[in-house]
């Protein structure tokens, strides 16, 4: 693929990007990045509980008498 082709298709995809924005409208542009945040936010808690989950097991595993 040639240099111009990808400067060309980056320009197509600017250019359909530049339409759909201009296609929103003010609830849009509050309800997208709402439902980013959620999903943000419970990834981030989700690791967080996992990674509490996996601290917590290892150290009752740990505090078990060895054989």
């Amino acid at each position: 693929m040639s240099e111009e082709s990808k400067a060309t298709q980056i320009t197509k995809r600017l250019e359909d990007l530049r339409d759909k924005l201009k296609k929103l409208d003010g609830f849009d542009y509050i309800i997208i990045p709402l439902i980013y945040l959620e999903e943000f936010v419970k990834r981030s808690i989700s690791a967080a509980y996992d990674a509490y989950i996996k601290w917590d097991h290892k150290r009752f595993n740990d505090s078990l008498p060895k054989e």
